[in-house]
């Protein structure tokens, strides 16, 4: 039996949190996007 070594580990490791920054990264933006955009539009309404 093959025991995986540490650097391989540390690897998949590293590549899933900056899998996951990134994932949250385009959901901040997405949102602020979202209430950016919500906020034009009740400016533009109240005009």
């Amino acid at each position: 039996m093959k025991v995986p070594r540490v650097e391989s580990k540390l690897r998949v490791f590293c590549f899933k949190i900056q899998f996951r920054t990134q994932d949250l990264t385009k959901k901040i933006l997405y949102l602020g996007n979202t209430l950016r955009s919500e906020e034009r539009v009740k400016n533009w309404k109240s005009r």
